[in-house]
Formats: C-alpha cells, structure tokens, sequence
C-alpha cells in the first residue's frame, strides 16, 4: 500500500486505517489551519459597504458563509470594484442603508437566490419606516413586488407577499409622486410597478371593477402606464363575464 498523496510506502497498519502517510497527514492539517485562519482574518477585517452602512453583525451572524460567498459572485456594479462590498475603508456615500440594501436585493430576485433575498428583505424591514426617505421606501417596495413576484411558483407565500408590497408602494404613492416632481421638475412620472403589478394580478383573478378602479387612480395621479387600454380591456372582459353567467 502506497500513499495516495506523495507515494511513499505504508506500512501495513497504517494502510489499514489510513490513504495517507503520516507526514502528508500533518500536512493537511497545517495546511486546513492556515485556511482556517485566513478565514478568520477575513471575517475579522470585514470593511466596505457592509461595514458603512452598519451591517457587519447582519454580514456574519444572518449570512452564512456560502449566502456571503454567493453574494461576493454575484454582485457586481457597473463602474465599481466588486470587492468594495467587504474591504476597504469608505469615509462617504450619497447612499442609505436602505439604498444600498435595495441595490443589493436586485441582483437576487431570482428564485435560486430566495434564501438570500429572504435575509435581505427582512433587515429592510427592520430599518424604522418613519426613517427612510419617500424615495427609498418608494423603491424598497417595487424590488419586494419584483422579488416575491418571481418567486410564486416556488414559494406558496410569494404572491400574497408581492400583493401586499404592492398595495404599500400604492398607499405612499400620493407623497412618492410629490417627491419625484419635486426632485425632477422637468420629468414626467414614471411606471409604478405597485398599481402595474397588482393590476395583472386581480386581472387574472378576473376580478375586472379592482383592476378598473386602480388603474384610474392610477391615471388620475399620473403615473406612466397603458391606463386607458388596461381600463377598456376589463370592461369588455368584466361584460363577456356577465353574459356568459347569464347564459
């Protein structure tokens, strides 16, 4: 019997219990510290973004070590060095918690990621609404609508999650609207993914007057969208419907 590592002859009682000769075995196991400790150093000096906005106890005790690693793959900002998420020192940013926490939600809306999106939308919810800006709880709700909306098919609880975010956008969209004009004079008003999304969503639960009042409020206040088709569409469904009960 020879070791599998560098070949050396075994002995017959260590080939019994062992692959490995005794020196290849001390080896690993220097080598298993130093990873070990590297580990460490790098949990330990954990800076960047996570440690900015104050989420280095989020970072190490909600996350685990493969959610991180995940996280550390998959984001990647245009125009900025991925590893500013976890190292270095920022002394700066235009950005909130809530802000960057959003930016980081989007690029886990997909369903193989539901356990980070999970984590990330729950410490969202426990940022204080009455401390978050019109804009950023405004945002906050559309990646929550997005999100669960993806995840409906693999997770029984998504859509009435997605139905919920969607009417809390609604309920804060007279002040968001007030917002953007304020901050972009010159613009039209956006979409509204709270008044598009839960419009889909009654539209095919075919409850016809729900889609027809919300996408006239919808119009009334200004929000980008085909109101006017979305209106006429359910209508002549809401009349068919009546007629086909009827007969």
């Amino acid at each position: 019997m020879f070791c599998q590592k560098c070949g050396k002859k075994l002995s017959f009682f260590t080939g019994l219990f062992k692959s490995i000769c005794d020196d290849c075995s001390k080896s690993n196991n220097t080598s298993s510290n130093v990873v070990e400790t590297r580990n460490q150093e790098t949990i330990s000096n954990v800076g960047g973004e996570i440690e900015y906005f104050g989420l280095k106890d989020w970072w190490l005790n909600e996350l685990t070590p493969e959610e991180r690693q995940t996280i550390i793959t998959v984001y990647n900002p245009f125009g900025f060095d991925k590893r500013s998420l976890y190292q270095g020192k920022i002394e700066f940013s235009t950005q909130t918690t809530t802000g960057f926490l959003t930016g980081l939600l989007s690029w886990f809306r997909k369903p193989e990621y539901q356990t980070i999106s999970v984590k990330i939308i729950k410490r969202l919810n426990s940022i204080p609404k009455k401390s978050m800006s019109i804009e950023d709880e405004h945002f906050f709700y559309q990646m929550q609508i997005e999100t669960y909306y993806r995840n409906r098919e693999s997770d029984k609880t998504a859509l009435a999650s997605a139905v919920e975010a969607c009417k809390q956008q609604i309920s804060i969209s007279s002040a968001a609207k007030r917002t953007f004009l304020s901050k972009y004079p010159s613009s039209p008003l956006p979409s509204h993914v709270g008044y598009t999304q839960l419009c889909i969503i009654l539209e095919k639960q075919q409850l016809y007057d729900e889609v027809i009042d919300l996408a006239q409020k919808a119009k009334k206040q200004g929000w980008n969208g085909e109101w006017d088709k979305r209106i006429e569409r359910c209508m002549k469904k809401k009349i068919k419907s009546k007629s086909e009960k009827k007969d």
